[in-house]
């Protein structure tokens, strides 16, 4: 994923990059947590994606919405299922995230998880209480 130079805040690009002490700084300075950028993303989800584990601990306590969409319908559990964070999932799921949301094309976290083979995430959404019998679009 390519960081774009318009519409971001210090704290994407904090985020994107890797950069938790910024991003502390950052959220004690009274950044917006949930600022989107040109894609809808946010902060946290620029951090899943690019499995940055301290920045999303730091933006989940501080209070981010694990629950925002980026303009994919796509919410960051989606996005560390996909890549099969299972880690990151439950830490997500743990703290309020919709296990059952559909991204754009209707697939839920645990489909994201499923097609892609990602088996620990799949174990992981379904203790957690994922629906199995879910569709997709």
């Amino acid at each position: 994923m390519l960081i774009r130079t318009r519409y971001v805040t210090p704290l994407l690009v904090a985020a994107f990059f890797g950069s938790t002490s910024k991003v502390i700084a950052l959220i004690e300075a009274g950044a917006d947590l949930n600022a989107k950028d040109i894609e809808g993303r946010t902060s946290l989800h620029v951090a899943v994606r690019n499995g940055h584990r301290e920045i999303i601990t730091a933006l989940i306590k501080a209070g981010a919405d694990i629950n925002t969409n980026d303009y994919y319908y796509s919410n960051p559990l989606h996005a560390a299922a996909y890549r099969g964070q299972a880690d990151i999932a439950l830490a997500l799921v743990n703290a309020g995230a919709d296990i059952n949301a559909k991204a754009e094309d209707g697939c839920t976290p645990l489909g994201y998880a499923a097609l892609n083979g990602h088996t620990e995430t799949v174990i992981v959404l379904i203790k957690a209480g994922a629906d199995i019998n879910i569709k997709n679009s």
